[in-house]
């Protein structure tokens, strides 16, 4: 390789080692455990970093209710949990969780969801977002 293009080649693959500004993850309704909680995995690796947590979904038809409670439980990377209940609104696909969390650890965070069943949901995802 000729030494100019080295160093343009060498930073991409630096580039290319970092963990993606958006990680997206989408559980489908029918390979829901028997426990009922939609489990993902998110990574929050930077502890200057702010985050954006939302959740989205699907339906094959218009639900009947308005809205509906979600628990959202929080486990960090040390095994200390945080748990709480929000509404999630059925007029809107995606929703915004939280907005510019910033990681009291750094590493793989883990987040359940758990709802109700709903007729005609397809699933459940969460969009992480770093922002830069």
């Amino acid at each position: 390789m000729k030494p100019r293009l080295l160093l343009p080649v060498l930073l991409l693959m630096a580039a290319a080692c970092h963990a993606p500004r958006v990680e997206e993850s989408f559980r489908d309704a029918a390979t829901l455990p028997p426990d009922g909680w939609y489990t993902f995995e998110m990574t929050l690796d930077d502890p200057q970093g702010r985050y954006d947590l939302s959740f989205y979904t699907d339906f094959a038809v218009p639900p009947a209710e308005a809205s509906f409670p979600v628990v959202v439980r929080l486990t960090a990377p040390d095994g200390a949990q945080m748990e709480e209940q929000v509404f999630w609104d059925t007029a809107r696909r995606r929703v915004l969780y939280r907005r510019d969390i910033v990681p009291p650890q750094t590493g793989v965070w883990t987040v359940a969801l758990y709802l109700p069943e709903i007729r005609g949901m397809r699933g459940v995802g969460i969009i992480r977002e770093k922002k830069r």
